[in-house]
């Protein structure tokens, strides 16, 4: 029921480059989960944007973690039916 997302550290013989150019969604089950996770990549990394609820989402924020890796975290709204 849900997405599995798979990465590996790089081989040893290959230099370190920092990532760029892609950011990582992660979709929280509620906005509690949002901001434990949120402030879990923040720790020792960079807050682009503060988690707070917009139009779209009741807890979205982004965040480039210690590592270098930027995140998007999202609570999808839940659907409304007709």
């Amino acid at each position: 029921g849900g997405a599995v997302l798979m990465a590996s550290d790089r081989p040893l013989d290959h230099p370190a480059v920092a990532q760029s150019g892609v950011i990582i969604n992660h979709d929280a089950a509620n906005a509690a989960e949002a901001a434990r996770i949120f402030a879990a990549l923040a720790k020792g990394g960079t807050i682009l944007q503060p988690l707070a609820a917009n139009y779209w989402s009741p807890a979205f924020g982004a965040v480039t973690d210690r590592f270098g890796t930027a995140w998007m975290i999202n609570t999808p709204s839940p659907v409304e039916g007709p």
